[in-house]
């Protein structure tokens, strides 16, 4: 078997067994910090990007498959969906469930599944423990 053949089967066993970004699974068993195939730094996984150029002294863009994963949207590589490995802290939930982040600042709803997945602040993936304020 050939180095290319043993290469493409290994991708695909990571497909199989590792989600794109768009469908990981936030549980306590991963930390809310689930094993992702990595997005294209060039496509953001996308695998198209836009080639700007001219032809005939006149400027074209066209959208085209990505050169670095070739239209597949990822690098093969396995990493967790959060970088951000610091303690958990404590913050302030405020009224209607609302919470600044204390590792970034930006304020957040707890009800929002697109900025807070039970554990984490999706924007800088600190963890957080909430504490609601003695009234």
């Amino acid at each position: 078997m050939t180095e290319e053949r043993k290469e493409q089967i290994r991708q695909r066993l990571l497909r199989a067994r590792y989600p794109r970004r768009g469908a990981a699974k936030f549980t306590h068993e991963n930390e809310h910090n689930p094993l992702i195939l990595e997005d294209c730094p060039i496509c953001h996984g996308r695998g198209k990007v836009t080639w700007e150029g001219e032809v005939d002294g006149g400027r074209i863009a066209e959208i085209i498959t990505c050169p670095e994963c070739l239209g597949e949207g990822i690098t093969g590589q396995v990493v967790p969906y959060f970088s951000n490995a610091a303690p958990i802290c404590e913050a302030i939930v405020y009224a209607q469930d609302w919470m600044r982040c204390p590792y970034c600042g930006k304020r957040f709803s707890l009800r929002d599944p697109d900025r807070w997945t039970g554990l984490r602040h999706t924007t800088c993936g600190q963890k957080i423990r909430p504490a609601h304020r003695p009234d």
